[in-house]
């Protein structure tokens, strides 16, 4: 009868692990804020491959990337993904999937609406692609305060950046080197700055 008492109590526990494991499941968290429970199988470059359902006919399916804003293992671990950026003229950056970028307009989908959308390359300062790859299109001075400016540096000195800025009607303007976080040039080069020191 002893012995009895073990084997039913290791086939419960036994039985209660199997239902924890089905019942657990990875969750895709996307931009538009829905979610899906899934068995996420790979993440690619450009999508995430998962299973949708604990059904052996279910195919796997996959969802571009871009569309996602972290996966939640089943473990608890978190794996935020990295977004596509547009910086535009304006000041604004845009979170996008970029489908293609020719000399006169950048085509992206919406991450939150999923809408494929086009805008003219002069607006566009530079992209940053989710693999840390950024293409320049204009030289864009990142200040201190998290804000960007896009246009033509003219001069670097020891006092002041000079630009023509193009959100202003191509203006000559100087900006106080303290404010200046870094200036990403078109050709690729960029240049950092040492962080203002604090007045004394």
């Amino acid at each position: 009868m002893s012995l009895q008492r073990p084997s039913l109590f290791l086939y419960l526990l036994l039985t209660l692990l199997l239902a924890q494991e089905i019942r657990a499941q990875d969750i895709i968290y996307f931009m538009d804020k829905s979610k899906v429970e899934t068995k996420v199988l790979e993440v690619g470059i450009d999508s995430i491959r998962h299973l949708p359902s604990a059904k052996k006919s279910q195919l796997p399916t996959s969802v571009p990337r871009a569309f996602v804003r972290y996966i939640e293992y089943r473990n608890g671990q978190k794996y935020f993904i990295a977004q596509s950026k547009l910086y535009l003229v304006s000041g604004k950056i845009v979170l996008a999937h970029v489908l293609k970028l020719t000399d006169k307009l950048v085509q992206y989908q919406d991450v939150f609406t999923h809408k494929v959308k086009n805008i003219p390359v002069r607006k566009v300062a530079s992209i940053h692609y989710h693999n840390d790859e950024k293409v320049n299109i204009l030289d864009k001075i990142n200040l201190w305060s998290g804000q960007f400016m896009a246009g033509q540096v003219l001069e670097v000195n020891e006092e002041v950046v000079t630009f023509e800025n193009i959100t202003d009607k191509k203006r000559k303007q100087a900006v106080d080197i303290a404010k200046i976080r870094s200036i990403e040039f078109k050709n690729g080069f960029e240049q950092e700055f040492s962080s203002p020191q604090p007045n004394k």
